[in-house]
């Protein structure tokens, strides 16, 4: 309901659910098992690949066969770099590196729903081994330790997703604690019988289903998550689980209705389909789906999960006590080896570009030359003095310095090209979801980047900054007034006056018009069907986004000035330029590709810039 946009605004934390739901289940399974002296890592992993591989190589299977047909080569790409890292159980770390959960572009990604296999692939390579070490000590002991090293994990997550927000989405160590929480459970007394015990009983497990829905119809994408935030949907599962493991209890009876069974007996499968279907989706139709594209992309998942769950799960598992140890793990293997094979051969070949003819390749490959990590800096590198450098290469103070997020690193590229051309020099100070002046971001990472970046100004002694940012997201019309919107309007003037005292020369580029889909596919698209360069959204559309920011940093004329683009962007017909012939505009929608830049920007970028050398040359 989450990812179907359908209110469940923090329903995200399903996959908490599950974690906890898991390592309850595997660690009485284990616990079991070593008591009764019938445990065997070799056929506890047996289990786990009968459980999960068959229905997970079928969907990935099916993903790259629907990728090969709707996918551009450069997404096709990555999509084969994903299932390459999703074969090794390596989806959570490729998936961290690359982008945020929550980021507009992750919902078109088919196989990032498989970072949460993952974690839980990577615990249960070590969990049994922890389990087996532990065998020797008491129970308490064992309990002892165990929740432990769930406080530490907790503790870690809770300080890491203030830091690296991402590390602590995605990652073992941040998430391991709600696996542990579940285990825990299996070594806590049991209930006491009775009316009172019953009582007790239903009243944890109401408690516990009103802490899931609460977290589930309150937090949103902008909750700090996991961290302590996550303890809220993790306890609700677990007193859920504890009361019901000797008493029923109404939620237990709710839970028990055949409906509801059914749909946990397929809710692996339902799991698996239902992201790569949402993905293909957006990816044609954009991040905003109507209600009902959204019900039937619920209602085809459904229909997919149950074809997989009676054709696919459900034949392994039941030959599963039949076909060997060895047999399985030389299926798995092979199978496994099948799709790496394929996924490398996918890379090898840039996607399988040669699916399309070279006219309609040159929206996908301009992107491409366009890397914006590559000047992307990290805190660390700051401190050590690591700017990059771009233009005409001097050994002191540079000509000017670009003061960004990830729209001044979309164009750091083109600008590094022009002020060669131009013999100028300057350094690129920009960082993805970074606000560009002091004292305004979330984490105090991000806010000692921009005392950093200050520092570098005054020390260096600079005299020219460009100002290059998503400024819609810092100045949103609904913040009007509010003391968050103030705050910002504030910080920014505080940064402007500083600036102004060292002697600068600002200007303040406004942004690019934010786009309501992917331009590039309306113009892969457009080409395909022998139809004429499309526009963008319309000037009201653009205006309702970005007037407002546009209004903030007009005024701001006495410290700054002000380099308004809407006219270069703007078409005869009312809309918004998104490309041509020759390529896209865009790399996404609001992140200017390298051709982008050059065709839209060009002219105010030189004109900045010729400012700036004919001042240095005075």
């Amino acid at each position: 309901m989450f990812h179907a946009g359908l209110g469940v605004s923090g329903g995200f934390v399903g996959v908490d659910v599950f974690f906890v739901i898991s390592g309850y289940l595997i660690s009485g399974l284990i616990m079991k098992q070593i008591q009764n002296d019938s445990f065997s890592l070799l056929h506890f992993w047996v289990r786990r690949i009968r459980r999960i591989l068959p229905a997970s190589v079928f969907v990935v299977s099916v993903t790259i066969v629907l990728g090969s047909i709707l996918l551009l080569p450069s997404d096709f790409r990555n999509l084969a770099t994903s299932t390459i890292a999703q074969q090794l159980m390596l989806s959570n770390v490729y998936f961290m590196k690359s982008i945020g959960y929550f980021h507009p572009h992750s919902e078109t990604l088919p196989l990032l729903h498989t970072w949460s296999l993952a974690v839980e692939e990577q615990f249960y390579l070590g969990y049994p081994l922890l389990l087996v070490f532990l065998s020797c000590y008491t129970t308490r002991t064992v309990f002892i330790i165990l929740s432990t090293l769930a406080v530490v994990s907790l503790i870690a997550s809770e300080w890491t997703v203030f830091e690296y927000s991402s590390a602590a989405f995605y990652l073992l160590p941040f998430r391991a604690w709600e696996l542990l929480l579940g285990g825990l459970l299996w070594f806590l007394p049991q209930f006491q019988q009775g009316v009172t015990g019953r009582l007790l009983a239903n009243i944890q497990a109401l408690s516990g289903a009103g802490c899931i829905l609460w977290a589930g119809l309150v937090f949103d994408e902008q909750t700090t998550f996991p961290g302590i935030s996550a303890l809220l949907p993790c306890l609700g599962a677990a007193l859920i689980i504890y009361s019901n493991s000797t008493h029923e209890t109404v939620v237990g009876r709710l839970l028990s209705l055949r409906w509801v069974v059914f749909v946990g007996l397929v809710s692996y499968s339902f799991y698996l389909w239902h992201w790569p279907v949402f993905a293909f989706t957006r990816y044609w139709l954009g991040n905003e789906l109507s209600y009902t594209v959204a019900m039937v992309c619920v209602a085809g998942s459904f229909l997919l999960a149950v074809i997989s769950w009676k054709f696919v799960e459900i034949p392994f598992r039941q030959r599963g006590s039949i076909i060997s140890s060895k047999r399985t793990f030389v299926g798995a293997s092979v199978a496994s080896i099948f799709i790496l094979v394929v996924a490398v051969g996918l890379r090898y070949t840039d996607g399988a570009k040669f699916r399309f003819s070279e006219d309609a390749l040159v929206y996908d490959e301009r992107l491409t030359k366009n890397p914006m990590a590559k000047f992307n800096r990290k805190t660390e590198q700051l401190l050590n003095g690591q700017f990059p450098k771009i233009g005409v290469v001097v050994s002191g103070a540079t000509d000017f310095l670009l003061w960004g997020d990830s729209h001044g690193l979309a164009v750091s590229t083109y600008l590094d090209t022009l002020s060669s051309e131009l013999n100028v020099s300057g350094t690129v100070a920009a960082r993805h979801a970074t606000v560009p002046f002091l004292g305004m971001n979330t984490t105090s990472d991000k806010n000692q980047w921009n005392d950093l970046v200050f520092e570098y100004i005054r020390s260096q002694g600079i005299k020219n900054i460009l100002f290059v940012s998503r400024w819609s997201n810092t100045f949103r019309p609904d913040t009007a007034g509010t003391e968050q919107g103030n705050r910002a309007i504030q910080k920014l003037r505080e940064t402007l006056v500083l600036l102004q005292k060292l002697g600068c020369t600002v200007w303040l580029l406004n942004q690019v018009p934010q786009q309501h889909f992917d331009p590039t596919k309306r113009l892969w698209e457009a080409k395909l069907l022998g139809k004429p360069v499309p526009t963008g959204d319309s000037k009201s559309e653009y205006e309702s986004v970005q007037q407002y920011s546009n209004d903030i940093l007009k005024s701001f004329s006495n410290l700054a000035r002000f380099v308004d683009t809407s006219s270069v962007f703007l078409d005869e017909r009312g809309g918004t330029r998104i490309g041509d012939s020759d390529g896209s505009y865009y790399r996404d929608n609001d992140h200017l590709s390298y051709y982008g830049t050059e065709k839209m920007l060009g002219g105010p970028l030189s004109s900045i810039l010729n400012q700036i050398r004919e001042g240095r040359d005075k």
